[in-house]
């Protein structure tokens, strides 16, 4: 079968707030490294401050420093980097002039999250080259984090090295071909001597892996998209929770309530209680306590033809809210001893399961269950 390559689609990250001079730095840096990277596009997370900043030292079309460089090195090149390419930081739909307190963090990650996500879905083999130089370091760091979570083989993250005094130099955004001399301190200095070089940093690339059937909350939400990367790796305690008194069962895991129908809460908690306990079982010689426990605990009747389904379904319940870390408590086929059937057991370790209100549920159980 005859496969299409497509080709890479460059695209050029960054944080910035006050100084946007990272974006010009690291794009000279990137386009005279050896090989080069010229992106396709260029997309910057900022503040309202910040972007008043790009538009007007960067973009401003008679004098934008973006400009410029692109007529010096790249003059037969088509960037795209725009107003459109510029990704404002919101808080509850409303732009931030800047950051400032726990919540604008907050809102800051989600937004450099979101970005890259976006950014890495939008086209086929999308390279992103990621800076971590600009922004408060607050916004370097969860730039750095949503890389790691996002990240591919093919990406890169860095960060942006300039000689003194010129990190400080308030009109130095990268050194032109023909050197000029710029005010520092009372005194002049001579771009000749600036050098800028590039610092590639490793960093765990999590996205082939954790990218995959992502829950629609953890698209955007940054924390709990790092809660269950961390859980994906890391088994996390799961409550197996049931409500005598309403008659309701409901599983807790990383936060989040998996609302389960009676008979799927049975079937989950029934195989619980046995991890809890150390034993192995084979469910189908449950069948007689399967029926009772949905009479006696939930007052409805079930045939007992239909057990598959809801187990089938209470995985897809857990991967449709806690999407990878569903296979740390995924029901695994063993073969008992001396049976040739085969039959699901609950993987998750014992010491990850949290049972409330399922006392009695032991007590009546135990009696039957078959201890191997």
């Amino acid at each position: 079968m005859n496969t299409t390559l497509v080709p890479p689609y460059r695209i050029l990250l960054c944080v910035t707030g006050t100084s946007p001079a990272i974006v010009t730095e690291m794009l000279y840096a990137l386009i005279t490294q050896n090989p080069p990277f010229i992106p396709d596009e260029i997309h910057v997370v900022t503040t309202l401050v910040g972007k008043k900043e790009v538009m007007g030292k960067l973009l401003d079309s008679n004098n934008g420093a973006f400009h410029r460089l692109l007529q010096e090195y790249l003059p037969e090149t088509a960037i795209r980097f725009d107003e459109e390419t510029i990704h404002i930081i919101k808080q509850d739909g409303e732009e931030l002039e800047d950051i400032t307190n726990d919540s604008e963090n907050k809102a800051a990650a989600n937004s450099c999250y979101k970005v890259m996500r976006d950014l890495k879905n939008a086209k086929p083999n999308t390279h992103i080259h990621a800076s971590v130089a600009g922004g408060r370091k607050s916004m370097s760091f969860y730039m750095g984090h949503a890389f790691s979570l996002l990240a591919e083989p093919q990406d890169i993250l860095s960060h942006v090295l300039v000689t003194k005094p010129f990190e400080w130099v308030s009109d130095f955004y990268y050194p032109p071909k023909k050197p000029i001399e710029l005010k520092y301190q009372g005194s002049m200095v001579n771009t000749k001597d600036a050098d800028i070089k590039l610092a590639e940093l490793s960093v765990l690339k999590l996205g082939s892996i954790f990218n995959k059937d992502l829950p629609k909350k953890a698209q955007e939400d940054f924390d709990f998209a790092v809660k269950l990367a961390q859980a994906t790796f890391s088994p996390p305690l799961m409550k197996v929770v049931f409500n005598r008194e309403k008659k309701k069962g409901h599983l807790e895991v990383c936060g989040e309530i998996i609302k389960l129908s009676p008979s799927q809460f049975i079937i989950f908690a029934i195989h619980a209680i046995a991890r809890k306990n150390n034993i192995s079982f084979i469910f189908g010689e449950l069948q007689s306590d399967f029926m009772g426990f949905l009479g006696e605990q939930f007052a409805i009747d079930y045939d007992p033809k239909n057990i598959i389904t809801p187990r089938n379904r209470i995985n897809e319940k857990l991967r449709e809210q806690v999407g990878l870390v569903v296979q740390n408590y995924f029901t695994i086929d063993i073969k008992e001893k001396g049976h040739t059937q085969k039959e699901t057991q609950l993987k998750a370790p014992a010491e990850c399961l949290v049972l409330e209100g399922l006392d009695h549920w032991w007590e009546r159980l135990k009696p039957n269950l078959h201890l191997t």
